[in-house]
């Protein structure tokens, strides 16, 4: 019998919609827990555990560095703690719990080295100094009665998305900062103060249904609603920011399904029917037809708020995590390394 063999074998990945005769003889037909690397096919590692167990079940945590050290902030759903690797601490603001939930979960960045962190139902949050004998506090200069689903950076400014004042919604509508100094938080959020830079706008398509998230790309910051893309750029003067569409028929499918690609130049985002790149100008989706009909015939209908994408820079791969049919946590992960461009899935411990 003779004997063939078979070269580069992580070259091409899991294609799914050709014909598994029809495939050249490197390509992969299906496949689950392997990832490709090197031009070979390689399993995933198992999982453990890098630190202690956390005093909360954290639903959302931030890496926080400093000049000399790096401290995670993990929340839970009503404390949140600190962790230097060792120790955990609980910095919770000093006027009590806080009321967030599973479905609503925890958001934020960090502003001119300051972490801002929310939960769409109490008063967004900072960490003046990143040490363990700092409490969080209420955001100072937030507006009375406000509360937001999102808040993120960028450049100077804080920027909150789909608003509620005083009991009512508007869930369409853009709230930004005036621009903060170094080492500073902002000073206001007055829209209608002529010598302040703070601002709002409300996105005009209403059928795309509400804002869900934003990240900063590049000198823009992109707003996602439902099933539309939107683009913010500071431009001063008048109107301190310009909005514009960038797509009109693609969004993200929940709070957190983008990421920033190392590129410093494109996201990765889970779409309600599809895994895409963009880079505020054009899209394009990192799956064939049949990685598609699994991602949409797989993912829950019930439980898909809980999705989230991730980065695994060692490896090159980003990670669209969601869950199955049955499950409430994601179970599942769609794996695309963006330096081959080949796809793949693994299984998730409960997360």
């Amino acid at each position: 019998m003779p004997v063939v063999s078979f070269h580069n074998l992580g070259s091409v990945g899991i294609i799914k919609d050709i014909p598994s005769h029809l495939l050249p003889p490197e390509a992969w037909s299906a496949g689950q827990n392997i990832r490709f690397q090197d031009n070979k096919a390689v399993k995933f590692l198992g999982h453990e555990d890098v630190f202690d167990s956390p005093t909360v079940a954290p639903y959302w945590g931030l890496g926080c560095p400093t000049g000399s050290s790096f401290r995670w902030l993990y929340a839970g759903l009503n404390a949140v703690y600190t962790l230097d690797g060792t120790v955990h601490t609980d910095i919770t603001r000093a006027s009590g719990a806080y009321a967030a939930s599973a479905v609503r979960l925890w958001n934020g960045g960090i502003l001119n080295g300051i972490p801002v962190i929310n939960n769409g139902e109490d008063v967004p949050q900072y960490w003046a100094t990143i040490d363990a004998a700092q409490a969080l506090q209420d955001l100072s200069n937030w507006p009375a009665g406000y509360q937001t689903m999102i808040i993120k950076p960028f450049s100077n400014f804080l920027v909150a998305l789909n608003i509620t004042k005083s009991g009512v919604q508007q869930p369409h509508l853009v709230l930004w900062s005036h621009s903060a100094d170094p080492a500073t938080i902002p000073t206001s959020w007055a829209v209608d103060t002529a010598t302040v830079d703070a601002g709002e706008f409300e996105l005009s398509d209403v059928e795309a249904g509400v804002i869900r998230s934003g990240l900063g790309l590049r000198d823009m910051f992109i707003i996602y609603k439902a099933q539309s893309t939107w683009g913010m750029q500071f431009v001063g003067g008048k109107f301190i920011m310009r909005f514009f569409p960038i797509l009109t028929t693609s969004g993200i499918l929940s709070d957190h399904c983008v990421s920033a690609l190392p590129d410093g130049v494109r996201h990765f985002v889970m779409t309600a029917d599809d895994i895409i790149v963009h880079d505020g100008q054009s899209a394009q989706s990192v799956m064939d037809e049949r990685w598609k009909r699994f991602y949409n015939n797989n993912i829950s209908n019930q439980n898909y708020k809980t999705s989230f994408t991730t980065l695994n820079y060692k490896e090159g791969e980003a990670w669209a995590c969601f869950p199955s049919t049955n499950a409430t946590w994601p179970d599942l992960a769609l794996v695309w390394n963006w330096k081959t461009n080949v796809v793949g899935v693994r299984q998730l411990a409960d997360i």
